[in-house]
């Protein structure tokens, strides 16, 4: 079993840049992660993934 790790997220102000770096994410070989997103007002996460967890501040 491999381990678990957290990406953190920070996403503020450009959509086209979190689109891409989410893009990136899932395509990564190793997939036993979590993907932890903090977002603002000004950008929305429209995916849908067991391993995303989508926080509004």
């Amino acid at each position: 079993m491999e381990a678990k790790i957290s990406l953190v997220l920070l996403a503020n102000g450009s959509q086209a840049a979190l689109d891409r770096c989410l893009d990136s994410c899932f395509r990564q070989s190793y997939s036993e992660f979590e993907l932890l997103v903090f977002t603002d007002e000004t950008v929305q996460v429209a995916r849908e993934d067991e391993r995303l967890r989508v926080y509004e501040t």
